[in-house]
Protein backbone atom coordinates (compact mmCIF):
# COMPACT_ATOMS: atom_id res chain seq x y z
CA UNK A 1 0.00 0.00 0.00
CA UNK A 2 1.33 3.53 -0.91
CA UNK A 3 0.43 6.40 0.55
CA UNK A 4 1.24 9.70 -1.32
CA UNK A 5 1.00 12.69 1.07
CA UNK A 6 1.96 16.53 -0.68
CA UNK A 7 3.38 18.69 2.13
CA UNK A 8 4.60 22.30 1.88
CA UNK A 9 8.03 20.81 3.51
CA UNK A 10 8.50 17.35 1.73
CA UNK A 11 12.38 17.23 3.30
CA UNK A 12 11.20 17.77 6.53
CA UNK A 13 8.19 16.14 6.71
CA UNK A 14 10.60 12.39 5.57
CA UNK A 15 12.65 13.15 8.60
CA UNK A 16 9.67 13.42 10.86
CA UNK A 17 8.28 10.22 9.71
CA UNK A 18 11.26 8.26 9.46
CA UNK A 19 11.93 9.30 13.54
CA UNK A 20 8.21 8.16 14.27
CA UNK A 21 8.31 4.81 12.09
CA UNK A 22 11.74 4.28 14.52
CA UNK A 23 9.99 5.31 17.87
CA UNK A 24 6.87 3.36 17.13
CA UNK A 25 8.73 0.18 15.67
CA UNK A 26 11.31 0.19 17.58
CA UNK A 27 14.22 -0.10 15.25
CA UNK A 28 17.65 0.80 16.81
CA UNK A 29 19.69 1.80 14.00
CA UNK A 30 19.40 4.22 11.53
CA UNK A 31 19.83 2.02 8.45
CA UNK A 32 17.50 -0.55 9.51
CA UNK A 33 14.52 -0.74 7.63
CA UNK A 34 11.35 -0.95 9.77
CA UNK A 35 9.23 -3.82 9.75
CA UNK A 36 5.99 -4.69 11.28
CA UNK A 37 4.25 -7.90 10.78
CA UNK A 38 5.38 -8.83 7.71
CA UNK A 39 5.22 -5.09 6.13
CA UNK A 40 8.15 -2.64 5.56
CA UNK A 41 7.99 0.89 6.32
CA UNK A 42 9.99 3.63 3.92
CA UNK A 43 9.40 7.37 3.39
CA UNK A 44 10.51 9.08 -0.23
CA UNK A 45 10.70 12.52 -1.05
CA UNK A 46 9.33 12.66 -4.32
CA UNK A 47 9.39 16.15 -4.70
CA UNK A 48 12.94 16.16 -3.90
CA UNK A 49 13.40 13.37 -6.71
CA UNK A 50 11.77 15.41 -9.13
CA UNK A 51 14.15 18.38 -8.47
CA UNK A 52 17.02 16.59 -8.58
CA UNK A 53 15.89 14.96 -11.61
CA UNK A 54 15.22 18.07 -13.57
CA UNK A 55 18.10 19.86 -12.59
CA UNK A 56 20.06 16.93 -13.62
CA UNK A 57 18.07 17.42 -17.06
CA UNK A 58 18.48 20.55 -17.68
CA UNK A 59 22.74 20.35 -16.61
CA UNK A 60 22.91 17.76 -19.79
CA UNK A 61 20.88 19.56 -22.08
CA UNK A 62 23.36 22.49 -21.45
CA UNK A 63 26.26 20.23 -21.85
CA UNK A 64 24.92 18.48 -25.12
CA UNK A 65 24.20 21.86 -26.43
CA UNK A 66 27.39 23.38 -25.91
CA UNK A 67 29.34 20.22 -27.17
CA UNK A 68 27.01 20.36 -30.17
CA UNK A 69 27.49 24.10 -30.90
CA UNK A 70 30.96 23.69 -30.46
CA UNK A 71 31.71 21.11 -32.69
CA UNK A 72 29.67 23.16 -35.50
CA UNK A 73 31.94 26.06 -35.52
CA UNK A 74 34.41 23.22 -35.97
CA UNK A 75 33.09 22.32 -38.68
CA UNK A 76 32.55 25.78 -40.17
CA UNK A 77 35.66 26.70 -39.66
CA UNK A 78 36.65 23.44 -41.87
CA UNK A 79 34.50 24.47 -44.47
CA UNK A 80 35.20 27.95 -44.58
CA UNK A 81 39.09 27.52 -44.66
CA UNK A 82 38.68 25.13 -47.48
CA UNK A 83 36.48 26.06 -49.79
CA UNK A 84 38.46 29.71 -49.62
CA UNK A 85 41.70 27.92 -49.65
CA UNK A 86 40.52 25.90 -52.58
CA UNK A 87 39.31 28.98 -54.40
CA UNK A 88 42.41 30.94 -54.14
CA UNK A 89 44.73 28.39 -55.02
CA UNK A 90 42.83 27.79 -58.65
CA UNK A 91 43.21 31.68 -59.29
CA UNK A 92 45.31 30.45 -61.99
CA UNK A 93 42.66 28.61 -63.27
CA UNK A 94 40.05 30.39 -63.40
CA UNK A 95 42.07 33.66 -65.01
CA UNK A 96 43.15 30.98 -67.78
CA UNK A 97 39.67 30.04 -68.59
CA UNK A 98 38.90 33.97 -69.16
CA UNK A 99 42.29 34.21 -71.14
CA UNK A 100 40.43 31.55 -73.47
CA UNK A 101 36.60 33.29 -73.63
CA UNK A 102 35.24 32.19 -70.63
CA UNK A 103 32.52 35.19 -69.02
CA UNK A 104 32.30 36.09 -65.68
CA UNK A 105 28.86 34.41 -65.47
CA UNK A 106 30.40 31.56 -67.35
CA UNK A 107 32.69 31.49 -64.44
CA UNK A 108 29.73 31.77 -61.79
CA UNK A 109 27.92 29.50 -63.06
CA UNK A 110 30.85 27.00 -62.41
CA UNK A 111 31.37 28.25 -59.16
CA UNK A 112 27.71 27.34 -58.68
CA UNK A 113 27.84 23.94 -59.76
CA UNK A 114 30.96 23.28 -57.80
CA UNK A 115 29.42 24.53 -54.74
CA UNK A 116 26.57 22.10 -55.31
CA UNK A 117 28.40 19.21 -55.98
CA UNK A 118 30.61 19.85 -53.24
CA UNK A 119 27.48 20.33 -50.72
CA UNK A 120 25.70 16.94 -52.09
CA UNK A 121 28.52 14.84 -51.73
CA UNK A 122 28.58 16.48 -48.13
CA UNK A 123 25.25 15.74 -47.43
CA UNK A 124 25.56 11.89 -48.95
CA UNK A 125 28.05 10.87 -46.48
CA UNK A 126 27.04 12.97 -43.38
CA UNK A 127 23.11 12.28 -43.36
CA UNK A 128 23.71 8.51 -43.38
CA UNK A 129 26.49 8.34 -40.74
CA UNK A 130 24.31 11.02 -38.42
CA UNK A 131 21.25 8.93 -38.67
CA UNK A 132 22.54 5.99 -37.93
CA UNK A 133 24.57 7.59 -34.88
CA UNK A 134 20.77 8.66 -34.03
CA UNK A 135 19.54 4.79 -34.33
CA UNK A 136 21.86 3.91 -32.20
CA UNK A 137 21.69 6.25 -29.59
CA UNK A 138 17.73 5.16 -29.93
CA UNK A 139 18.67 1.42 -29.74
CA UNK A 140 19.93 2.60 -26.12
CA UNK A 141 17.60 4.79 -24.86
CA UNK A 142 14.95 2.14 -25.60
CA UNK A 143 15.95 -0.26 -23.43
CA UNK A 144 15.45 2.36 -20.51
CA UNK A 145 12.70 4.11 -21.40
CA UNK A 146 10.42 3.44 -24.11
CA UNK A 147 10.41 5.99 -26.84
CA UNK A 148 9.51 6.11 -30.48
CA UNK A 149 12.43 6.76 -33.08
CA UNK A 150 11.20 9.51 -35.78
CA UNK A 151 13.17 10.53 -38.55
CA UNK A 152 14.47 14.28 -37.84
CA UNK A 153 13.20 15.64 -41.53
CA UNK A 154 13.37 19.16 -40.77
CA UNK A 155 16.46 19.38 -38.92
CA UNK A 156 17.90 17.69 -42.26
CA UNK A 157 16.36 20.67 -44.42
CA UNK A 158 18.15 23.08 -42.18
CA UNK A 159 21.31 21.06 -42.08
CA UNK A 160 21.06 20.61 -45.90
CA UNK A 161 20.08 24.19 -46.95
CA UNK A 162 22.99 25.99 -44.19
CA UNK A 163 25.46 23.74 -46.08
CA UNK A 164 24.21 24.94 -49.29
CA UNK A 165 24.47 28.43 -48.27
CA UNK A 166 27.96 27.99 -46.31
CA UNK A 167 29.52 27.04 -49.25
CA UNK A 168 28.10 28.77 -51.75
CA UNK A 169 28.76 32.37 -49.46
CA UNK A 170 32.33 31.14 -48.64
CA UNK A 171 33.05 30.24 -52.86
CA UNK A 172 31.77 33.69 -54.03
CA UNK A 173 33.34 35.74 -51.46
CA UNK A 174 37.14 33.59 -52.15
CA UNK A 175 35.90 34.38 -55.71
CA UNK A 176 35.61 37.83 -55.31
CA UNK A 177 39.29 37.98 -53.52
CA UNK A 178 40.57 36.41 -56.77
CA UNK A 179 38.96 38.37 -59.30
CA UNK A 180 40.47 41.67 -58.30
CA UNK A 181 44.05 41.45 -60.85
CA UNK A 182 44.60 41.56 -64.42
CA UNK A 183 44.44 37.85 -65.67
CA UNK A 184 47.87 38.36 -67.64
CA UNK A 185 49.56 38.62 -63.91
CA UNK A 186 47.39 36.14 -62.33
CA UNK A 187 48.28 33.94 -65.32
CA UNK A 188 52.25 34.75 -64.44
CA UNK A 189 52.70 34.71 -60.80
CA UNK A 190 53.95 30.84 -59.90
CA UNK A 191 51.46 30.41 -56.88
CA UNK A 192 48.20 32.21 -58.33
CA UNK A 193 47.71 34.74 -55.39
Amino acid sequence: VYWYIDVPDSAGFVAYANNVFREVLDVPALGEIPEYQGATFSTNDIAGQQAVAIRTARLLSVLIYSFAAFLTLIGLTNIISTVSANTRLRAREFAMLQSVGMTRGGLSRMLNLECLLLGAKSLALGVPLGLMASLMIHAALVQTALTEFFFPWASIAECAVGVFAITLITMRVAARRVRGGSIIEVIRSSNGV
